[in-house]
């Protein structure tokens, strides 16, 4: 199959993106469906810091200004197989993302990238989207978030990049959110994945371990995967905790320290 660069985009910040980006990363290295994750944040870059692998004294910005080669700043994240791009969280003026089209033409090795992408409208972010084959869309259920998504589907066609749909997160279904129907209806987008408020999601980014793997059987972990199979086109397996060796007692170390089961 063509190569896929799948934008996850969002109108305003706060509405769990960087979330979403990570743990389809990892349901996705679980899949053989040979994914790279890149955070396009150069400002707030979060990536890294979900993982636990924010040490790195180069990023993004230095593939960008031509420094190394993408592959050179590809790290390996050992607990989940995630291959990511990380942004430095060193401070660097003036990062184009002129060149990331360049960038991304020049890595071959990968059926799949992934970008999560700065939140907002700005010229950064539209030269991801432009970047981009397909882009996902994150909101949450309320007026606010729903009408900056709206934007984000307007520049989307105004780019003629196609929209692969919304993906509505943290839903507690309280009468004071948006229904699905009308969030699709002011968007003009369906829904492709709806994610529940999930209390072990702040838990699994503390601990620095993705949801899907923390707690695979958690809601927000099985509408994670149901999103994965709905973007990939196939059956992503639920991925199981590991209970044995040095990965499973640091989860269940956590657990009992955060008070979950």
């Amino acid at each position: 199959m063509d190569k896929e660069t799948i934008g996850i985009i969002s109108g305003k910040g706060g509405v769990g993106k960087s979330t979403i980006a990570v743990n389809l990363a990892t349901l996705f290295a679980s899949s053989d469906y040979d994914n790279l994750l890149i955070d396009g944040d150069t400002s707030n870059p979060s990536v890294g810091l979900h993982l636990g692998i924010w040490q790195h004294s180069y990023g993004l910005q230095d593939v960008l200004e031509g420094k190394i080669t993408p592959e050179e700043a590809i790290v390996l994240h050992p607990a989940t197989g995630i291959r990511v791009i990380p942004s430095s969280l060193r401070y660097v003026k003036d990062v184009s993302m002129k060149n990331l089209s360049r960038v991304l033409d020049s890595i071959k090795a990968y059926q799949c990238i992934t970008i999560d992408s700065p939140p907002g409208l700005s010229s950064e972010v539209e030269d991801i989207m432009e970047a981009c084959s397909k882009l996902i869309v994150v909101t949450t259920p309320d007026v606010p978030s729903v009408t900056s998504a709206t934007k984000i589907v307007d520049l989307a066609e105004t780019h003629r990049i196609p929209v692969a749909g919304l993906v509505v997160n943290r839903i507690v279904n309280k009468k004071y959110e948006l229904h699905m129907q009308e969030i699709e209806s002011i968007c003009n987008t369906r829904i492709i994945g709806k994610i529940p408020e999930d209390f072990r999601v702040p838990e699994s980014i503390a601990v620095k371990i993705p949801l899907t793997l923390y707690s695979p059987k958690s809601p927000a972990s099985t509408a994670f995967n149901n999103l994965a199979t709905e973007i990939c086109g196939k059956r992503i397996r639920t991925l199981r905790a590991t209970r044995e060796g040095l990965l499973g007692k640091i989860i269940n170390f956590f657990r009992s320290v955060l008070g979950g089961s």
